[in-house]
This record gives structure tokens, sequence and C-alpha cells, in this order.
């Protein structure tokens, strides 16, 4: 309830300096449990967005991730064939936030969607050769046939929504671990096992 000025300011206590430097902007948040913080600052991101003149993308990564994703779906219509080559994500993504005169300009970022950074890499026709080989490696392998890998696709299918994942090489290598993991290693160390139960 202070005024934002330098009289409000030096009517903070210590706690609320602290709280100022951790990032906390408001004090609710020092008593809120951290999910109903995370909450409110995604509503009140969306809220601010929708609400001000300029659609202000800056107030939650949520908001930020709506401004990307309108650039990156403006750069996919501009090239949507053969896409804008590998390791251009950020110039794709780039040119869509100036065509849109997004407040993110010169961010420098990718779509954090995974499915718009594959069609940018790559146009419709690289983005069906992906999946389409994917699910001839999934079937071939009768990886689908294991509960805990259709657990694993599920996961990085959803994940893929909001972040890309293998753009990354962390996320390369969570990917490419599991999935080979699961079509080799996973059906022998099976077949191990049941014929070492069936012999005891």
């Amino acid at each position: 309830g202070l005024t934002k000025d330098r009289d409000g300011f030096s009517a903070l206590d210590q706690e609320d300096i602290e709280a100022v430097e951790r990032g906390y902007t408001n004090y609710l948040y020092l008593k809120w449990p951290g999910i109903f913080t995370r909450v409110h600052v995604l509503m009140m991101g969306i809220y601010i967005y929708n609400n001000s003149p300029e659609k202000d993308p800056t107030w939650s990564t949520l908001t930020e991730r709506f401004d990307l994703w309108k650039a990156s779906w403006l750069a996919f219509k501009t090239k949507p064939i053969l896409g804008w080559g590998t390791g251009q994500i950020e110039v794709a993504v780039e040119f869509g936030l100036q065509k849109n005169s997004s407040p993110m300009v010169g961010s420098n970022i990718r779509s954090h969607n995974q499915y718009f950074s594959i069609l940018l890499l790559w146009g419709v026709v690289g983005f069906i050769a992906f999946f389409a080989l994917y699910a001839y490696f999934v079937y071939s392998s009768r990886a689908n046939k294991i509960f805990i890998f259709n657990i694993f696709l599920i996961a990085l299918a959803l994940n893929g929504l909001v972040n890309d994942p293998i753009e990354g090489q962390i996320g390369q290598n969570f990917f490419v671990f599991f999935s080979v993991f699961y079509y080799y290693f996973y059906p022998k160390i099976k077949t191990e096992v049941q014929f070492i139960f069936y012999l005891s």
C-alpha cells in the first residue's frame, strides 16, 4: 500500500527490502505457498497482456511465449515448405518479432515450442520426415509396447508444447538416451530376466 516513490521505499522494513532483493514484487508472495505465487504471476501476466494497449508480454514467461509463438507462426508462413534451415531458429523468430513489432525484439531467443522449432528448421517436409522416421523407429523396435516408454513419450510431447527440449544438449541427451535404452537395452534386459526367472 506504499507509494512507489522515495518516501514509499524509505518506509520499507528490512524484511521487505530482502524480499525485493530476492525478486518478490508483491507482499502477498511472502505469505502464499510457492504454487499460489506462480499461478498468480501467470494470471496477472495474462491479464496485463490482454488489457494493455501495447500487449506487453514481459510480465510473465507464459505471455512471452505467446509473443514467441505468434512470431514463430509468422516466420513459418514465410518459408513453410523447407523452413529456414539448420541453425536459423533465432533468426526466424527475430524476423517474426520484428514483423509483429514485439517488445521482445532483439532478445535472440528460440520459439519455446519444439513443434514450431522443427517447422522453422525444416518446414513441413522436415516436420513430416522427422516424426515419420521416429514413429518407424518406435514401432519397428516394439518399444511402444513398453508402458514406461509411453510415459516417456507423453512427458516429452507435453513438454514440447511450452519448451524446445531437444534443441539443447541436455534435452538431446535425454531424448536419445531413453529412446536407445528402450529400443535396444530394455527388451534385452527383460528377456534375460525372464530367462533367469524361468531357469530358477
